[in-house]
């Protein structure tokens, strides 16, 4: 049995201190009517606040009988896959139209205009699809203006890199096209190669970390954020590193290195036996 403070409000909610803090949500919700997905869950420790995390049962959160715990309505959710396929079919679309309509307003088709718009759809195509059947999302879900916010940043680069290269395309050796393109190829197959390795860590239905191994993920951390830096990188070396491109590049970058010292130092934390390995760039970080 646990207090649950919302809204000026104490619930007494039945549950057992044993259980993870995801059936605890559930538990919540019946008695106060607040969809699981909404909820945020925290309690006082002196003045440390402690967020209650979903995969953690409440006995090692240190939750006890008598800790009061508060909530907050994180507002209307959706599902991480939905987000996610709607980030990446806009890019898709918006790409292959801005190439179309630059034909028919007579712009000239490069060689590396031709073999961007065709690389650019295989990634976007292999990044739904390894949405739909590679990532495991479980009950993950974000709020519903995550879904305005990433979609105005992936398809406003998209617009943008699209004109670039089209409508202002230049001039580029065929020695760098080649390259370009060669270290596109394979950086979007590791990139999925890095996906499969993740997701046969996870047992279906469990929550339980593993320790990444095989392939880069022995030198490297996020092995799978390398390769999806190297894929853009290729691209601008195949498309003669357009002003878009790189910013794209350069957004993408900085987030993903973000992305990586978390995950880093979240690893460091739970494997105390981690071997020493780069977070993102191999010699650099």
């Amino acid at each position: 049995m646990v207090k649950i403070l919302y809204k000026g409000n104490t619930y007494t909610v039945e549950t057992e201190l044993t259980k993870q803090v995801r059936e605890l949500r559930f538990d919540i919700e019946k008695v106060v009517g607040l969809k699981a997905c909404r909820q945020r869950l925290w309690y006082q420790k002196g003045e440390e606040k402690v967020v209650l995390e979903v995969d953690k049962t409440l006995q090692e959160s240190g939750v006890t009988e008598d800790t009061p715990i508060e909530m907050k309505d994180l507002g209307a959710q959706l599902p991480f896959r939905f987000v996610y396929i709607c980030e990446y079919v806009g890019p898709l679309a918006l790409y292959v139209l801005i190439y179309l309509i630059s034909l028919l307003a007579g712009y000239p088709s490069l060689l590396q205009n031709k073999l961007a718009v065709i690389m650019w759809v295989i990634h976007y195509i292999k990044r739904i699809v390894e949405t739909i059947y590679v990532h495991e999302f479980g009950d993950m879900t974000m709020p519903v203006f995550n879904l305005y916010k990433n979609c105005t940043y992936y398809y406003g680069f998209a617009i943008a890199v699209a004109i670039n290269v089209n409508f202002f395309p230049r001039e580029n050796c065929s020695i760098l096209i080649i390259l370009g393109l060669i270290g596109m190829i394979v950086s979007i197959i590791s990139n999925g190669y890095c996906h499969l390795l993740l997701k046969q860590l996870r047992t279906p239905g469990s929550q339980e970390w593993k320790m990444p191994h095989g392939f880069l993920f022995e030198y490297i951390t996020c092995a799978n954020y390398f390769c999806e830096i190297m894929t853009w990188i290729f691209f601008n070396v195949m498309t003669g590193f357009s002003f878009f491109g790189i910013a794209f590049s350069c957004c993408g970058i900085y987030q993903m290195r973000e992305w990586a010292y978390q995950r880093h130092q979240k690893y460091l934390h739970m494997f105390p036996d981690y071997p020493k390995r780069w977070i993102l760039i191999p010699f650099i970080y």
